[in-house]
Order: structure tokens, then sequence, then C-alpha cells
């Protein structure tokens, strides 16, 4: 897992090749991950490494939806397969699938009754089941289907649903801390090394031009 220090040392030995809008990009992401490192509990930490996907992933395109997660995933996996794989692999059993398994990081927990609920829950929770007992797993799936269940907590916090420091999702931040603090440097460190990809254009220009 890279260091702030060692993704900015990568950004300045290759900033002098990246577009303007590529530029803005990781230095927005940067400041928020290095942000991150001086803090030493999971809410605070969650919070400012969100923000620093959020300046990775987003573009004008899809609003910041599903859609552009699914495309930024996808990229990613492409270039990161080996690293994603073995880091899916490593943590699966103890971080990811209780992640993954958790009804109160599932949208359709959220939807209630007249959305088919329990359909909904079985289903999502069959998906993660399925993907803890295969010998090889869809880490491509795994990945953008952790980083739903990640957004809903990111919708809790973000938007005052929870109490802070609550002893009721401790296990929950605690852990999607522990695992943004393993993907957001590796996401960081595959898009400088493959700037050259279509990372999309960003929102909120620094001119003031979108």
């Amino acid at each position: 897992m890279k260091t702030y220090t060692e993704l900015n040392n990568l950004y300045n030995e290759l900033k002098n090749n990246f577009d303007d809008d590529f530029t803005t990009r990781i230095h927005r992401s940067l400041s928020w991950f290095a942000k991150s490192e001086r803090e030493n509990e999971p809410d605070a930490n969650f919070v400012f490494l969100w923000i620093s996907f959020n300046g990775a992933y987003s573009n004008q395109e899809h609003n910041h939806g599903y859609n552009i997660r699914s495309d930024f995933f996808t990229l990613i996996y492409y270039y990161g397969k080996k690293e994603i794989d073995e880091i899916i692999e490593k943590n699966f059993k103890d971080e990811i699938y209780p992640i993954l398994s958790n009804e109160y990081l599932m949208e359709s927990y959220w939807h209630g009754k007249g959305y088919k609920y329990e359909d909904e829950k079985r289903k999502d929770i069959s998906i993660a089941h399925e993907e803890l007992n295969k010998t090889k797993k869809d880490c491509c799936k795994i990945i953008e289907k952790l980083f739903q269940r990640l957004n809903i907590l990111r919708n809790q916090i973000f938007h005052g649903y929870t109490t802070y420091n609550s002893s009721v999702n401790r296990v929950s931040v605690t852990t999607a801390s522990k695992l943004m603090q393993i993907f957001i440097p590796l996401f960081l460190e595959i898009m400088m090394k493959h700037h050259e990809d279509d990372w999309g254009e960003i929102d909120f220009h620094p001119g003031g031009i979108n």
C-alpha cells in the first residue's frame, strides 16, 4: 500500500505528461488522501478517503452515479487485475464478505417491503455467499458491489443518518476505512501510471468553466 509521500513523488515525476484535467483530478484526490493519513479515527478517515475516491473517479458524463463508477472499475480492473485479485483474495473472508452481506449496507433494505425487499435482500446475500465459496472469484464484480455497499455507508455518514462514533455501525465503519486505505492509493497509482487513458472530464473546473 502506497503512502501519500510515495504517491506524491510519483505525481511529481509524471505530472508533466498529464493533461490539465487529469492533473487537477489527481491533485484534488491526493490532497484528501493526505488528509486521511492524518486522521486516526475511522469515521473521519472514511470520510476523507471517500472524498479522495470521489475526486479520482467522478466526471461530468454520468453525474456521479453507478454508471460512472462501473466504467471506472472496469478500467481500474483492466490495468490492476493482478493487484486487485490479490487484495480481494486476502481480505475477502474477514473484511469484504462482512460488508457485502451486511443488510444495512444494501439498497434493498432501505427500499422497504413495497420494493420486494425480502427478495432483493436474499438475492444480495446470495451473491455475497456464492463469491465466498468460489475458488475463483469474480473480482471485477466484487469490487463494484463492494463500493455500492460502501456508498450506502457514505450516504448514511455524509447526510447525518448515523451517529458519530456510534457502536451500532462501528464494525462496518472500521472495516470500510481499512478497505478504503488499501484500495484508494492503488487506484491513484494505477491512474497515474496509465494517465494516457480516458478518465473523463472533471466537474467544477478551477477556472469556473464546465
